[in-house]
């Protein structure tokens, strides 16, 4: 006996060719099909699937996943250079348009499937490090795909491909750090034993006014820093850190700023020309006490890392240190505990005396 339309399950309908189509209402009101059966019971089981998703909260509006992955890819570039530094936006926008838009540019998101990932990272015979973030920004623009409803799944699966490829970085110290600082001079040491006293950055550290230092207390307050591509701007992390230097770094400041006229919103450090000190003077002057101190690879940055460990030793504890790091994850601790001005001075000393020029 036929099976007859009026008997048919709701969402189930009959067609011409005998096959069973099975169709449902979607959260945003609009009908959608499944697809067609050769069975009712095959229909029903996936639309028992599909009413579960719903229901659940795991329904995902497959026709978002038409649009072309370039035109999804920039929405969401819009979407996040808000938030990023100004050099993580051109780094993004440089590996869009070098790496992934050349290859998945034009295919819809849907068709981005695990297996075309996967032969675009086999078919790549670049740099690894290259080869890293190109996946690891489509990762993260996939990740967002998935938060944003327009994929069930990420399809970036190949194993290891996240994993950092980069040789692992020499371990440097304070004897190394002072072995360079020993061949500086003038405004050049200064810089460096502030940097090392305040854990700075070298945007940081150039961004300095001549206001940001206090010689009664020695506390040197980082508000904001430079930036190749923004010019003056807030620091990383987009907060003021205070930090009580190292004796080293204050008397060097001391000296420093001795005699000068106190213009408040005046450079702390100058080059040339009078303006701020670039960063291109600032890595000339670097490189040449590191050529001269027999160091390679020892970069600038790897001053804060060096000072940093440095008060570790002292026994600070992870959240005094971070409090001097001006680390952004600070935040949660100091709800429940602050780390007191007192407490950071008594860092300071003890760093100081155990910092031998």
């Amino acid at each position: 006996m036929s099976t007859s339309k009026t008997t048919l399950p709701e969402g189930i309908r009959k067609l011409p060719s005998g096959r069973f189509q099975a169709r449902y209402k979607a959260p945003d009101g609009t009908r959608r099909t499944l697809g067609s059966y050769a069975t009712v019971k095959e229909a029903q089981k996936e639309l028992i699937l599909k009413e579960a998703e719903i229901e659940q909260s795991r329904w995902i509006d497959d026709r978002k996943a038409d649009v072309a992955f370039g035109e999804f890819a920039w929405d969401v570039f819009g979407h996040k250079e808000r938030t990023l530094k100004a050099s993580t936006v051109t780094a993004h926008r440089s590996l869009l348009n070098r790496e992934l838009l050349p290859v998945f540019g034009t295919m819809k998101l849907k068709d981005v499937t695990p297996y075309e990932v996967e032969k675009w990272w086999g078919s790549r015979k670049d740099k690894p490090v290259s080869k890293h973030h190109a996946y690891s920004l489509l990762n993260n623009y996939m990740n967002t795909a998935v938060r944003w409803g327009y994929l069930a799944s990420n399809p970036c699966l190949v194993r290891g491909a996240l994993k950092d490829p980069s040789e692992p970085r020499p371990v440097w110290g304070v004897p190394d750090f002072q072995k360079v600082y020993g061949y500086c001079t003038d405004q050049m040491a200064t810089m460096l034993i502030v940097a090392f006293s305040g854990h700075l950055r070298a945007g940081e550290l150039l961004g300095l006014n001549r206001g940001d230092f206090d010689p009664e207390t020695g506390v040197l307050t980082v508000s904001r820093a430079v930036s190749k591509q923004a010019g003056l701007t807030t620091p990383k992390n987009g907060e003021t850190k205070r930090v009580t230097l190292l004796q080293q770094g204050r008397d060097a400041l001391d000296a420093h700023l001795r005699g000068r006229a106190m213009d408040m919103d005046a450079p702390m450090f100058t080059g040339p020309r009078g303006g701020r000190v670039k960063y291109a003077e600032l890595r000339a002057g670097w490189v040449k006490g590191c050529e001269a101190a027999g160091l390679e690879n020892f970069h600038f940055h790897d001053i804060r890392h060096v000072s940093l460990t440095h008060i570790a030793h002292t026994g600070a504890s992870l959240r005094e240190i971070m409090a001097r790091g001006g680390h952004k994850s600070v935040q949660a601790a100091m709800r429940y505990q602050s780390a007191t001005g007192q407490r950071d001075s008594e860092i300071a000393a003890l760093a100081s005396a155990g910092f031998i020029r």
